[in-house]
């Protein structure tokens, strides 16, 4: 039996996918309000880390592959977007691509940045 583009499978965590919306305060200062752009499922596999001192201050930097199903949503989907996770942690979008061409699954590289691991 196939599998439905709804059916999680392997994409078993729920995440967020965010952006920020411009517009303008009451005093006329412009500011960004962070949006839900939608909630897929997907499949978020670490890989790669590393630390490193930063001002003085021990950060860690976190690399993933996100993996989700390819729609609608996800094509407009760019560097200017950010993943939450289920846990809350916040994963930037650094290139989103479709691996294999066939408009069916996209990859996301992301890296997690933690200040004062």
């Amino acid at each position: 039996m196939a599998k439905k583009a709804t059916d999680p499978g392997r994409y078993r965590e729920r995440v967020t996918v965010c952006y920020n919306m411009p517009t303008t305060a009451d005093d006329g200062q412009l500011i960004e309000v962070p949006v839900t752009l939608y909630r897929p499922w997907a499949e978020v596999l670490p890989v790669s880390g590393r630390e490193f001192v930063q001002g003085q201050q021990m950060v860690a930097t976190v690399t993933h592959r996100v993996r989700m199903w390819s729609d609608s949503y996800s094509r407009t989907i760019t560097p200017r977007h950010w993943i939450i996770r289920s846990d809350g942690t916040r994963l930037n979008i650094v290139r989103v691509f479709d691996s294999r061409n066939r408009r069916r699954e996209l990859e996301l590289e992301c890296i997690e940045q933690v200040a004062g691991a």
